[in-house]
């Protein structure tokens, strides 16, 4: 893109902006052009960007001399996650780069170089020797980590960001021995956390090179189930179960593998779901026969409050967690504790709940101060009407007449989930749960997999297949598939993390 305002020569700057191509060398030998000294306010800048936010940025350029020919200011930009804003503006020998990051970018951290150059016409085919200056800019983005069940204490299974089809390529595929299995991941930047259950009836924790799919470290933690993983801001966190007495919370290092523990629990006999992050502190359910929420204090090491809250679910349930509130599934209701006390402030009935003891799932958080629930006792494979509540009434604002299964995704504007009976995924009206519309699973694989919704693509994962479908489609069109299916996470570093059986596939998505 070039835009250009031509003066009179030697009297006005002119500008020129250019976004990638052309040349940042000075020179232009032989065009008999004084020297113009460029000087940047700045050679280089770090701008950071929290997850779904954007800035903007820029920097100065002066130059010193003069000519008799006109002089246009030339900005080259060879980056994707960030813009010219306007054209630059000048006073004088002084020009201002205006710059702002594109809304809904990758994450991760990345360097580029910004050239400024001096012309003597509009095509910049005459460079002002000495004109030329290039400014570095570190560009972090910061897009959250993949901490827990359905990526954060809200599980809503989102990520702000758009990305392309082409983009999309296979980076690696890590194989465990036979017989080893892995299930849901978590992860950071550069690193990939799973749990593997081995042939010989062992659990281990792994730590995977993201970028290259190597193992970083692979620890022995028994022979007692142990919940997938779930990590923040640099430590590993994992539960286990046992048919009595009691265990502790697992803190591994997430760089060396070097393993701590947290005060103990009383252990339910069924699998724990991944523990939940939020800010300072871990949140899970455990007790004897379940339906005791734990709330550990991760500064001081600590167990900050733990709370019966009764019900009927003895195994497999994870809490959502928001800035004032921990929301359990108890069956009959869904009980509301204080984040910071676990005193109860509240109860959400659920009168479609029909008895049973598993609930392999987590409340989801909305906005709108609304909440999603499986309504039913359920396995992650079992399928269940979904009900919605208000959190400011309390009052039930529907349940789906269909029945879904895996977990539920709230993304932009609607919550997705899978229908086995009719092999699709439905997008339901957060409001009504009336479906919006459908998309069609391909295929024949087993719907053992789950579903991840970016603001570009829905990305849904069978036992042997994986898809991505555009969302700004009209038809919601199949973008992408994979001959590799399993449970789906995406990383901060852009990469779609799909683990099952006995391997672990990464496909870069920027």
């Amino acid at each position: 893109m070039r835009v250009s305002h031509v003066a009179v020569a030697g009297l006005a700057a002119t500008f020129l902006a250019s976004c990638g191509g052309g040349s940042s060398n000075g020179g232009g030998g032989g065009n008999n052009l004084p020297v113009l000294t460029v000087t940047l306010s700045e050679a280089e800048q770090t701008v950071t960007v929290p997850d779904g936010g954007s800035t903007t940025f820029g920097f100065g350029a002066s130059y010193t001399g003069t000519s008799s020919e006109p002089i246009i200011a030339d900005v080259v930009i060879n980056a994707e996650r960030y813009r010219l804003v306007g054209t630059p503006t000048g006073s004088g020998t002084s020009f201002t780069v205006n710059l702002e990051t594109i809304p809904f970018s990758p994450g991760g951290l990345t360097t580029s170089s910004i050239f400024f150059r001096l012309c003597a016409d509009e095509d910049c085919e005459r460079i002002y020797p000495g004109s030329s200056a290039a400014y570095t800019l570190n560009l972090d983005i910061q897009v959250a980590d993949w901490e827990t069940a359905q990526r954060l204490a809200d599980h809503r299974g989102y990520v702000n960001v758009n990305y392309k089809r082409e983009d999309i390529v296979r980076r690696w595929q890590y194989t465990a021995a036979d017989g080893s299995s892995f299930g849901a991941a978590a992860a950071g930047r550069g690193r990939t956390f799973l749990t593997e259950l081995a042939a010989d009836g062992k659990y281990y924790a792994v730590s995977l090179n993201t970028s290259s799919g190597t193992r970083n470290w692979r620890i022995d933690m028994g022979t007692d189930v142990l919940s997938d993983p779930a990590y923040r801001d640099g430590k590993v966190y994992y539960t286990s179960t046992a048919a009595s007495g009691t265990k502790t919370p697992m803190v591994v290092d997430a760089v060396d593998g070097t393993a701590t523990t947290l005060p103990a629990y009383n252990a339910p006999a069924g699998e724990m779901n991944q523990p939940v992050p939020y800010m300072d502190a871990l949140f899970l359910i455990a007790g004897a026969n379940g339906m005791v929420a734990h709330a550990y204090d991760l500064v001081n090491g600590t167990l900050a409050w733990q709370r019966d809250f009764g019900g009927a679910i003895m195994q497999s349930a994870a809490v959502a967690v928001d800035s004032s509130s921990v929301y359990a599934f108890a069956g009959p209701t869904i009980e509301i504790l204080s984040r910071t006390t676990g005193n109860p402030t509240g109860s959400l009935a659920n009168p479609e709940f029909a008895g049973g003891a598993q609930y392999a799932a987590a409340p989801v958080l909305g906005p709108d101060s609304r909440l999603f629930a499986f309504a039913l006792s359920k396995s992650y494979t079992d399928a269940s009407p979904i009900s919605a509540w208000s959190l400011t009434s309390g009052n039930k604002l529907w349940t789906s007449a269909a029945s879904y299964s895996a977990y539920p995704v709230y993304g932009q504007t609607l919550l997705f989930a899978i229908n086995p009976a009719e092999r699709r995924v439905d997008a339901l009206q957060p409001d009504t749960g009336a479906v919006a519309y459908s998309i069609a699973i391909p295929g024949t694989g087993a719907l053992t997999g789950s579903v991840v919704s970016t603001r570009s693509h829905l990305f849904v994962s069978t036992a042997s297949d994986s898809y991505a479908f555009d969302l700004n489609s009209a038809t919601r069109a199949q973008d992408w598939t994979a001959a590799v299916g399993g449970r789906l996470a995406i990383t901060p570093d852009n990469q779609l993390i799909i683990s099952s059986g006995t391997r672990v596939t990464s496909y870069r998505l920027w």
